[in-house]
């Protein structure tokens, strides 16, 4: 995140700047490692194809699906369990 925070303004203000983007794209690796062994990625993806289809924002469609997944795999893990 502090890589990200402090290398967006700079990219932004001057999209040619190297060291800035390298750091964007190092930043977003990074998130993006985090974000794929946090499981949530298919709720990333149904979300995107709800916002697609429905004009919905994004954070309110990841918001729908977290809900009903996690339930789903907390009901999985008490069947696995008993």
């Amino acid at each position: 995140m502090r890589t990200i925070v402090s290398a967006l303004p700079i990219v932004f203000r001057d999209g040619k700047n190297e060291a800035a983007r390298q750091d964007m794209l190092e930043g977003s690796l990074l998130a993006g490692l985090c974000f794929g062994s946090a499981d949530v990625a298919s709720v990333h993806c149904l979300a995107e194809a709800l916002g697609g289809l429905y004009d919905t924002p994004h954070g309110v469609a990841n918001a729908v699906f977290y809900h009903t997944y996690y339930d789903l795999i907390l009901w999985r893990i008490s069947i696995c369990i008993h």
